[in-house]
Formats: C-alpha cells, structure tokens, sequence
C-alpha cells in the first residue's frame, strides 16, 4: 500500500463528497502520504462535519459541485488529483428526487471534468455508486 500512497507525496489534491465514509477515510489515508494540501468540497447533505479528518494541510468548503462559485474557490490552487465522490444517493432518494439526483450526479460530474480540465488537474478518479433493484417477473 505504501507504494501507491508515495505517488501522492507533496500533491495538492480536491476530494468532492470528502465528508462522506469513503471520503473520510480517503483523506485519513493521504494525511498519511504527507500530501501538500487536502481541499474537502462537500455539501454535507448526506454527511456531517464532524466526519472529516482535521489536519493543517486539510481544507473543507462547504457548498455544491453545481454552484459555480464554490467550484471557483475548489479549483483556485493547482491541483494535482481530483477524487470526484459527490453523489446523490440511495434507491429511495433517487426515486423521490429524480431532478436532485440528474442534477447532483450528471451534471455535477461535468461540471468538475471541466473545472478539472480547465485548471489543469494532473488525475481524475470518479468514483461509481450504483444501487440496483431486482424484482422476479409475473
């Protein structure tokens, strides 16, 4: 594991949904690496702040990956990696919410490939969650 960890050495790098488990444990790790700076972009919608690792080279903006703004001040240092794992989750919500999650989870996703693009961003790693439902035919 150290192996992989040593690439991330001294890099700058957004993790989106970075208050959430995954997200959590993902900063946790590259604290670990000794990672220049660690940017957290994440709403909280589905998470708390309490959640995120606290470190002097780790940052949390509260806000969307849809509100400009927000994706502005993310992407206003250089960046070396981008961890995309914002979403819009869990079968209920997605069937509740059909519009929040088109929006959070397609459009949210082009909106950091291009911010990502535009700055410059070395790697992108997105990460997929998908929950699917079976049911036995009639």
């Amino acid at each position: 594991m150290n192996q992989y960890l040593s690439e991330y050495k001294g890099k700058s790098i957004l993790i989106t949904g970075g208050a959430g488990c995954i997200g959590s444990s993902l900063t946790k790790a590259l604290i670990k690496a000794e990672v220049a700076k660690i940017i957290i972009l994440d709403d909280l919608s589905a998470a708390e702040r309490w959640n995120i690792p606290t470190a002097t080279n780790v940052v949390f903006i509260q806000g969307s990956v849809l509100d400009e703004e927000v994706l502005k001040r993310a992407f206003s240092d250089r960046l070396d990696f981008v961890f995309h794992l914002a979403a819009h989750f869990a079968n209920q919500n997605s069937v509740d919410n059909p519009e929040t999650d088109l929006m959070v989870n397609g459009l949210g996703i082009l909106k950091v490939l291009q911010y990502s693009h535009l700055s410059g961003v070395g790697k992108f790693v997105f990460a997929v969650f998908l929950l699917t439902a079976f049911s036995r035919p009639y």
